[in-house]
Protein backbone atom coordinates (compact mmCIF):
# COMPACT_ATOMS: atom_id res chain seq x y z
CA UNK A 1 0.00 0.00 0.00
CA UNK A 2 1.49 3.36 -1.02
CA UNK A 3 1.02 6.18 1.41
CA UNK A 4 -0.19 9.30 -0.34
CA UNK A 5 1.19 12.81 0.25
CA UNK A 6 -2.00 14.88 0.01
CA UNK A 7 -1.95 16.05 3.63
CA UNK A 8 -0.73 14.93 7.01
CA UNK A 9 -4.18 13.90 8.29
CA UNK A 10 -4.77 11.60 5.33
CA UNK A 11 -1.30 10.09 5.73
CA UNK A 12 -1.90 9.37 9.43
CA UNK A 13 -5.24 7.73 8.63
CA UNK A 14 -3.69 5.59 5.89
CA UNK A 15 -0.86 4.49 8.16
CA UNK A 16 -3.33 3.50 10.88
CA UNK A 17 -5.33 1.38 8.41
CA UNK A 18 -2.15 -0.23 7.12
CA UNK A 19 -0.87 -1.05 10.62
CA UNK A 20 -4.29 -2.48 11.57
CA UNK A 21 -4.18 -4.77 8.52
CA UNK A 22 -0.66 -5.88 9.40
CA UNK A 23 -1.71 -6.68 12.99
CA UNK A 24 -4.73 -8.61 11.73
CA UNK A 25 -2.64 -10.89 9.54
CA UNK A 26 0.00 -11.32 12.26
CA UNK A 27 -2.43 -12.48 14.95
CA UNK A 28 -1.99 -16.15 14.14
CA UNK A 29 1.81 -16.02 13.91
CA UNK A 30 3.73 -18.23 11.53
CA UNK A 31 4.68 -21.83 12.33
CA UNK A 32 8.38 -22.57 12.34
CA UNK A 33 9.70 -24.52 9.35
CA UNK A 34 8.09 -25.00 5.97
CA UNK A 35 4.90 -26.80 5.08
CA UNK A 36 4.93 -30.55 4.67
CA UNK A 37 2.96 -32.44 2.09
CA UNK A 38 1.01 -35.64 2.75
CA UNK A 39 0.01 -38.00 -0.01
CA UNK A 40 -2.76 -39.46 2.14
CA UNK A 41 -4.75 -38.23 5.14
CA UNK A 42 -2.51 -38.35 8.26
CA UNK A 43 -3.55 -40.31 11.32
CA UNK A 44 -4.36 -38.68 14.64
CA UNK A 45 -0.71 -38.92 15.70
CA UNK A 46 1.02 -37.59 12.57
CA UNK A 47 2.07 -34.40 14.34
CA UNK A 48 5.17 -33.85 12.16
CA UNK A 49 2.82 -32.96 9.30
CA UNK A 50 0.26 -31.06 11.34
CA UNK A 51 2.72 -28.87 13.25
CA UNK A 52 4.14 -27.42 10.03
CA UNK A 53 0.94 -27.15 8.02
CA UNK A 54 -0.84 -23.82 7.64
CA UNK A 55 -4.47 -23.35 6.74
CA UNK A 56 -3.28 -21.85 3.45
CA UNK A 57 -1.72 -25.22 2.60
CA UNK A 58 -5.07 -26.87 3.29
CA UNK A 59 -7.31 -24.41 1.48
CA UNK A 60 -5.10 -22.66 -1.07
CA UNK A 61 -5.68 -19.27 0.52
CA UNK A 62 -9.13 -19.71 2.10
CA UNK A 63 -7.60 -18.38 5.32
CA UNK A 64 -4.50 -16.28 5.94
CA UNK A 65 -1.33 -18.20 5.16
CA UNK A 66 -0.01 -17.22 8.58
CA UNK A 67 -2.85 -18.91 10.45
CA UNK A 68 -1.58 -22.14 12.04
CA UNK A 69 -3.71 -25.26 12.20
CA UNK A 70 -4.25 -26.53 15.73
CA UNK A 71 -5.54 -29.71 17.36
CA UNK A 72 -9.20 -29.83 18.27
CA UNK A 73 -10.82 -31.34 21.32
CA UNK A 74 -14.46 -31.33 22.38
CA UNK A 75 -13.72 -28.53 24.84
CA UNK A 76 -11.45 -26.10 23.00
CA UNK A 77 -13.56 -25.07 20.00
CA UNK A 78 -16.15 -22.30 19.83
CA UNK A 79 -19.62 -23.82 19.50
CA UNK A 80 -23.18 -22.86 20.53
CA UNK A 81 -23.66 -23.18 24.28
CA UNK A 82 -27.21 -24.64 24.17
CA UNK A 83 -28.01 -28.12 22.86
CA UNK A 84 -30.41 -28.50 19.95
CA UNK A 85 -30.20 -24.92 18.67
CA UNK A 86 -27.68 -25.32 15.84
CA UNK A 87 -28.75 -25.86 12.22
CA UNK A 88 -32.20 -24.39 12.91
CA UNK A 89 -32.18 -21.56 10.35
CA UNK A 90 -33.00 -22.82 6.86
CA UNK A 91 -30.44 -21.72 4.28
CA UNK A 92 -32.91 -21.85 1.39
CA UNK A 93 -35.55 -19.85 3.26
CA UNK A 94 -33.10 -17.00 3.88
CA UNK A 95 -31.38 -16.64 0.51
CA UNK A 96 -32.36 -14.19 -2.22
CA UNK A 97 -34.80 -15.91 -4.63
CA UNK A 98 -32.25 -16.41 -7.42
CA UNK A 99 -29.71 -18.07 -5.11
CA UNK A 100 -32.41 -20.08 -3.37
CA UNK A 101 -33.39 -21.61 -6.71
CA UNK A 102 -29.75 -22.34 -7.56
CA UNK A 103 -29.06 -24.11 -4.24
CA UNK A 104 -32.35 -25.99 -4.07
CA UNK A 105 -30.78 -28.98 -5.85
CA UNK A 106 -27.45 -30.32 -7.14
CA UNK A 107 -28.19 -29.96 -10.85
CA UNK A 108 -26.26 -26.73 -11.47
CA UNK A 109 -23.74 -27.00 -8.64
CA UNK A 110 -22.13 -30.46 -8.74
CA UNK A 111 -19.34 -31.34 -11.16
CA UNK A 112 -19.58 -34.48 -13.29
CA UNK A 113 -17.53 -37.28 -11.74
CA UNK A 114 -15.02 -37.27 -14.61
CA UNK A 115 -14.17 -33.61 -13.85
CA UNK A 116 -13.54 -34.07 -10.13
CA UNK A 117 -10.04 -34.17 -8.68
CA UNK A 118 -9.27 -36.56 -5.85
CA UNK A 119 -8.62 -34.48 -2.71
CA UNK A 120 -7.00 -35.49 0.60
CA UNK A 121 -8.05 -34.26 4.03
CA UNK A 122 -6.46 -33.63 7.42
CA UNK A 123 -8.11 -34.69 10.68
CA UNK A 124 -6.33 -32.52 13.22
CA UNK A 125 -7.78 -33.82 16.50
CA UNK A 126 -5.75 -34.63 19.60
CA UNK A 127 -6.77 -38.30 19.80
CA UNK A 128 -9.39 -40.79 18.67
CA UNK A 129 -11.18 -40.31 21.99
CA UNK A 130 -11.25 -36.53 21.43
CA UNK A 131 -12.64 -37.01 17.93
CA UNK A 132 -15.45 -39.24 19.19
CA UNK A 133 -16.21 -36.78 22.00
CA UNK A 134 -16.36 -33.92 19.49
CA UNK A 135 -18.71 -35.86 17.21
CA UNK A 136 -20.90 -36.63 20.22
CA UNK A 137 -21.00 -32.94 21.16
CA UNK A 138 -21.81 -31.79 17.62
CA UNK A 139 -24.66 -34.31 17.46
CA UNK A 140 -26.16 -33.07 20.72
CA UNK A 141 -25.96 -29.48 19.53
CA UNK A 142 -27.95 -30.41 16.43
CA UNK A 143 -25.07 -29.87 14.00
CA UNK A 144 -24.71 -33.49 12.93
CA UNK A 145 -26.54 -36.62 11.77
CA UNK A 146 -25.34 -40.11 10.83
CA UNK A 147 -25.45 -41.86 7.47
CA UNK A 148 -24.59 -45.36 6.24
CA UNK A 149 -22.78 -43.93 3.21
CA UNK A 150 -21.63 -40.50 2.07
CA UNK A 151 -20.48 -38.79 -1.12
CA UNK A 152 -17.34 -37.25 0.44
CA UNK A 153 -15.36 -37.75 3.65
CA UNK A 154 -13.80 -34.55 4.99
CA UNK A 155 -11.53 -33.58 7.85
CA UNK A 156 -11.47 -31.13 10.76
CA UNK A 157 -8.99 -28.76 12.31
CA UNK A 158 -8.92 -25.60 14.41
CA UNK A 159 -7.51 -22.10 13.98
CA UNK A 160 -7.15 -19.55 16.79
CA UNK A 161 -10.26 -17.50 17.59
CA UNK A 162 -9.29 -16.20 21.03
CA UNK A 163 -6.39 -17.00 23.32
CA UNK A 164 -7.97 -20.20 24.62
CA UNK A 165 -10.63 -21.06 22.03
CA UNK A 166 -10.34 -22.42 18.48
CA UNK A 167 -12.56 -21.83 15.49
CA UNK A 168 -13.87 -25.13 14.08
CA UNK A 169 -12.88 -25.46 10.40
CA UNK A 170 -13.93 -28.23 8.04
CA UNK A 171 -11.16 -29.48 5.77
CA UNK A 172 -13.73 -29.65 3.01
CA UNK A 173 -11.35 -30.22 0.11
CA UNK A 174 -13.08 -33.54 -0.75
CA UNK A 175 -16.49 -31.82 -0.76
CA UNK A 176 -15.19 -28.77 -2.60
CA UNK A 177 -13.78 -31.04 -5.32
CA UNK A 178 -17.37 -32.11 -6.08
CA UNK A 179 -18.75 -28.57 -6.41
CA UNK A 180 -18.40 -26.06 -9.21
CA UNK A 181 -16.66 -22.76 -8.50
CA UNK A 182 -18.96 -20.48 -6.49
CA UNK A 183 -20.11 -17.07 -7.65
CA UNK A 184 -17.77 -14.19 -6.89
CA UNK A 185 -17.95 -12.86 -3.34
CA UNK A 186 -17.71 -9.12 -2.76
CA UNK A 187 -16.52 -8.42 0.78
CA UNK A 188 -15.85 -4.91 2.13
CA UNK A 189 -12.33 -3.74 2.95
CA UNK A 190 -11.06 -0.74 4.94
CA UNK A 191 -11.24 1.49 1.86
CA UNK A 192 -15.03 1.75 2.30
CA UNK A 193 -14.38 4.16 5.17
CA UNK A 194 -13.03 6.65 2.61
CA UNK A 195 -16.47 6.70 0.98
CA UNK A 196 -18.12 8.17 4.07
CA UNK A 197 -19.04 11.85 3.89
CA UNK A 198 -20.08 13.39 7.18
CA UNK A 199 -22.64 16.16 6.97
CA UNK A 200 -23.22 18.84 9.53
CA UNK A 201 -24.78 16.46 12.01
CA UNK A 202 -23.17 13.62 13.99
CA UNK A 203 -22.04 10.43 12.26
CA UNK A 204 -22.96 7.22 14.09
CA UNK A 205 -21.31 3.80 13.80
CA UNK A 206 -22.51 0.43 15.04
CA UNK A 207 -21.14 -3.12 14.97
CA UNK A 208 -22.94 -6.38 15.62
CA UNK A 209 -21.13 -9.70 15.96
CA UNK A 210 -23.33 -12.65 15.04
CA UNK A 211 -21.93 -15.33 17.33
CA UNK A 212 -21.90 -18.88 15.91
CA UNK A 213 -23.56 -17.55 12.74
CA UNK A 214 -22.43 -20.38 10.45
CA UNK A 215 -23.43 -23.06 12.95
CA UNK A 216 -27.06 -21.92 12.97
CA UNK A 217 -27.54 -22.15 9.19
CA UNK A 218 -29.03 -25.49 8.10
CA UNK A 219 -27.91 -26.71 4.68
CA UNK A 220 -30.37 -28.44 2.31
CA UNK A 221 -30.75 -32.22 2.72
CA UNK A 222 -29.20 -32.95 -0.69
CA UNK A 223 -25.92 -31.33 0.47
CA UNK A 224 -25.55 -33.33 3.68
CA UNK A 225 -23.86 -36.45 2.18
CA UNK A 226 -21.07 -34.25 0.79
CA UNK A 227 -20.08 -33.22 4.31
CA UNK A 228 -19.34 -36.58 5.86
CA UNK A 229 -16.58 -37.08 8.43
CA UNK A 230 -14.52 -40.22 9.23
CA UNK A 231 -16.67 -43.10 10.46
CA UNK A 232 -17.35 -43.98 14.10
CA UNK A 233 -19.41 -46.70 15.77
CA UNK A 234 -22.43 -46.32 18.04
CA UNK A 235 -20.50 -48.24 20.70
CA UNK A 236 -17.79 -45.55 20.66
CA UNK A 237 -20.40 -42.80 20.83
CA UNK A 238 -22.07 -44.38 23.84
CA UNK A 239 -25.59 -44.28 22.41
CA UNK A 240 -27.58 -46.19 19.82
CA UNK A 241 -28.04 -44.93 16.27
CA UNK A 242 -31.40 -46.12 14.83
CA UNK A 243 -30.91 -48.72 12.12
CA UNK A 244 -27.29 -49.54 13.02
CA UNK A 245 -25.70 -52.25 15.16
CA UNK A 246 -23.45 -51.18 18.02
CA UNK A 247 -20.26 -51.99 16.09
CA UNK A 248 -21.40 -50.81 12.66
CA UNK A 249 -19.51 -47.99 10.98
CA UNK A 250 -21.56 -44.83 10.61
CA UNK A 251 -20.50 -41.57 8.99
CA UNK A 252 -21.14 -38.35 10.93
CA UNK A 253 -22.50 -35.69 8.53
CA UNK A 254 -22.66 -31.96 9.15
CA UNK A 255 -26.10 -30.37 8.98
CA UNK A 256 -24.87 -26.79 9.42
CA UNK A 257 -22.91 -24.54 7.07
CA UNK A 258 -19.25 -25.39 7.58
CA UNK A 259 -16.40 -22.93 7.43
CA UNK A 260 -14.10 -24.47 4.86
CA UNK A 261 -16.79 -25.11 2.26
CA UNK A 262 -15.90 -23.16 -0.89
CA UNK A 263 -19.44 -21.74 -1.14
CA UNK A 264 -19.82 -20.92 2.56
CA UNK A 265 -18.72 -17.27 2.46
CA UNK A 266 -21.06 -16.48 -0.44
CA UNK A 267 -23.98 -18.20 1.28
CA UNK A 268 -23.38 -16.69 4.71
CA UNK A 269 -23.01 -13.20 3.27
CA UNK A 270 -26.19 -13.63 1.23
CA UNK A 271 -28.17 -14.78 4.27
CA UNK A 272 -26.86 -11.84 6.29
CA UNK A 273 -27.74 -9.34 3.57
CA UNK A 274 -31.21 -10.82 3.09
CA UNK A 275 -32.01 -10.60 6.81
CA UNK A 276 -30.38 -7.18 7.31
CA UNK A 277 -32.02 -5.40 4.40
CA UNK A 278 -35.46 -6.78 5.24
CA UNK A 279 -35.45 -4.29 8.13
CA UNK A 280 -37.57 -1.36 6.83
CA UNK A 281 -35.37 1.61 7.90
CA UNK A 282 -32.43 0.19 5.91
CA UNK A 283 -32.08 0.48 2.15
CA UNK A 284 -30.17 -2.14 0.14
CA UNK A 285 -29.54 0.44 -2.58
CA UNK A 286 -27.61 2.64 -0.12
CA UNK A 287 -25.28 -0.06 1.18
CA UNK A 288 -21.51 0.42 1.06
CA UNK A 289 -19.55 -2.24 -0.82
Amino acid sequence: MQIGNHNSSLQRAQRQVWRACERYFDLGGRPSGGPSEASSPPSFLDYDILQHTTSSDLFGGYLSERTPTMELTADNCALPSVEGVAATVSLLDNLPPQLARLYSGPEELILPEEERVRAPYVLCVRSRADYVALVRKLFRLGMMDFRQSVLAVNGLFGVPKTEHVLRLIIDARPANACFKTPLKVELPSPDVMAQLCAGEGPLFFAKCDMKDFYHFIKIPDWMVPYFGLPAVTPRELGFSVPGFAADASVFPCLLSLGMGFSHAVLLAQSVEYTDMWSFPPLSFARRMR
